[in-house]
């Protein structure tokens, strides 16, 4: 896996996994519901891949062995409660979520390249390029294709491509386990 974009469920993961997949890449969004993560760690493609995802943030210790080139999407969190209530669904735990800094900092220094952006900066040209080159160093940007995917609203469509069940099962287990460490203070 060449790469990882990481945050919280209505911060523009969806966005993101469309825009940064092209004829050269390929970007899975929250791959957790279809694939374990041994199934990601073992997948081989011939081009540069990676994840757009809403819970490998909470769990570092997975995300480390998978990639280390990460952006850290970063939106308030009011924001995307408000956002996943206008589209029917629950919002995240507040004190689970108060606890998930999605900062470098909590990602630990040293074990990732990490870049914060603000979620807004995907439809920025400059802010999206820097990402797009910290991401994907060596394949061009392509701002004309940036530019035109800023037009549209792009949403998952969760109905037309269910979550395998036992991907489900095993992604809420190590989900539960990683907000349950969060809640634990640190010695």
């Amino acid at each position: 896996m060449s790469f990882a974009v990481v945050g919280h469920p209505r911060s523009g993961t969806t966005w993101a996994s469309n825009w940064l997949t092209t004829g050269a890449t390929l970007c899975l969004h929250d791959p957790l519901l279809t694939h374990s993560v041994d199934q990601l760690r073992e997948l081989r493609l011939p081009r540069p891949w990676g994840i757009s995802c809403t819970v490998l943030m909470f769990l570092p210790d997975e995300l480390a062995t998978l990639t280390r080139r990460i952006v850290v999407l970063q939106r308030p969190l009011a924001e995307c409660n408000a956002s996943l209530r206008r589209v029917g669904l629950d919002t995240l735990l507040p004190d689970a979520a108060q606890s998930a800094d999605l900062s470098p900092a909590r990602l630990r220094p040293g074990r990732f390249d990490a870049l914060e952006i603000d979620h807004q900066g995907l439809f920025a040209a400059a802010v999206a390029e820097r990402a797009w080159r910290h991401l994907l160093p060596g394949v061009a940007f392509d701002a004309l294709r940036h530019a035109e995917l800023c037009r549209y609203d792009i949403q998952p469509r969760f109905g037309a491509h269910p979550p395998d069940p036992e991907a489900v099962r095993s992604w809420a287990a190590k989900a539960a386990a990683a907000v349950q460490e969060l809640r634990v203070p640190p010695r």
